[in-house]
């Protein structure tokens, strides 16, 4: 019987690009180059994509990469999500009360 589901490996990679892209947007709407109202629609879909990214890891088919390879993408991943906080961090602190 075929999954469903994506593999695991895959699911990583979204979580990596989805981490840049929240990144970009962030950079783009403290040095106001874009307005948050033309972007909010992105940060209202992060709630529902973060859990069911998770589910999909979960449920995923077992990657067929090496371990060294799996490895590298959570490597990948944890290096993205370290500077997402320090992009969220930078963002509050550059902003005016």
């Amino acid at each position: 019987m075929k999954s469903r589901f994506i593999s695991k490996s895959a699911v990583i990679k979204a979580y990596i690009l989805g981490i840049w892209l929240t990144i970009i947007i962030i950079a783009l709407i403290i040095t106001k180059t874009v307005s948050y109202d033309n972007v909010k629609y992105f940060f209202w879909a992060l709630p529902i994509l973060i859990p069911s990214l998770f589910y999909s890891f979960l449920k995923g088919k077992p990657s067929e990469l090496s371990i060294q390879k799996s490895k590298k993408e959570l490597f990948l991943l944890s290096i993205s999500f370290i500077c997402l906080i320090a992009t969220f961090f930078l963002a509050m602190m550059s902003m005016k009360v």
